[in-house]
C-alpha cells in the first residue's frame, strides 16, 4: 500500500510534539516540587504551633527541650534555632544566586542579626534576675522557706514565666518571618533546595 505524503507527519510536527514534551514534564516537575513544599509548610507551621501549646503549658520545658539532638542542643538559642541560620543553610544549598539577590539576601540577613542580637540583651536581662541576690537567697534555701518567702519565691518565678514566655513568642515569630524572606527572594527551585537542607538540619 502506497503511503501518500500528506498521510506521513510533518517535520514542524514532530519538532513541537518532542518540544511539549520536556516542557510538560518541567511543568510536572515544578507542580510536584510546589506541592512537596506546600506540605512541608505545614509541616513546619505545626511544628511552631505544637511549640506554643508546649510554651503555654510549661515554658521552662521548651528551653530545656530533651528531645532535641545534641547537635541542635549546641546551636540552640531561645529554645529555638538562630534565624539567622537560615542564610548559613541558603549558603550551603544554593551556589547561583544573582547579585540583585544576594545584595537583598544581605540586607535581609543584617536586619535579623540585628533583631537577633536585641532579643538576646532582653533574654540576659530576664536570667540575670535570678541573680538578684534576695531571690538567689530564697532559691538556695528552697527547702527551708516561710510562708511569705515562699509567695515572694512564688511571686518572682510567675514574673519570670511570663518573661520567658513573652520572648519566646518573639523568637518564634522571628525566626517564621526569616524563613518567610528567604522563601521570598528564592525562586521555586531554589525554595526547594532551600527547605531540604532547613530540614536536613530540623531533622537529621
Amino acid at each position: 500500500m502506497e503511503i501518500k505524503p500528506t498521510e506521513l507527519p510533518s517535520t514542524a510536527s514532530l519538532s513541537c510534539s518532542f518540544i511539549a514534551r520536556p516542557r510538560k514534564q518541567i511543568r510536572n516537575g515544578k507542580k510536584k516540587k510546589k506541592k512537596l513544599i506546600d506540605q512541608v509548610l505545614s509541616h513546619y507551621q505545626q511544628y511552631f504551633d505544637e511549640n506554643s501549646r508546649i510554651a503555654n503549658q510549661d515554658i521552662f520545658l521548651l528551653y530545656s527541650q530533651p528531645w532535641i539532638s545534641p547537635y541542635e542542643r549546641a546551636l540552640q538559642w531561645i529554645a529555638g534555632y538562630k534565624p539567622c541560620l537560615a542564610f548559613q543553610l541558603v549558603d550551603l544549598a544554593i551556589e547561583d544566586l544573582t547579585v540583585e539577590k544576594k545584595r537583598t539576601m544581605e540586607r535581609v540577613r543584617i536586619e535579623t542579626s540585628r533583631e537577633e542580637r536585641e532579643l538576646t540583651k532582653t533574654m540576659v536581662r530576664v536570667q540575670e534576675t535570678v541573680a538578684v541576690p534576695p531571690l538567689l537567697g530564697l532559691a538556695r534555701r528552697a527547702g527551708r522557706l516561710l510562708d511569705g518567702e515562699i509567695s515572694t519565691m512564688d511571686t518572682a518565678i510567675d514574673a519570670m514565666k511570663r518573661a520567658m514566655l513573652e520572648i519566646f513568642e518573639s523568637a518564634e515569630s522571628h525566626r517564621i518571618s526569616t524563613v518567610r524572606k528567604v522563601m521570598g527572594i528564592l525562586s521555586q527551585t531554589r525554595r526547594f533546595s532551600f527547605w531540604r537542607r532547613l530540614q536536613s538540619f530540623r531533622y537529621g
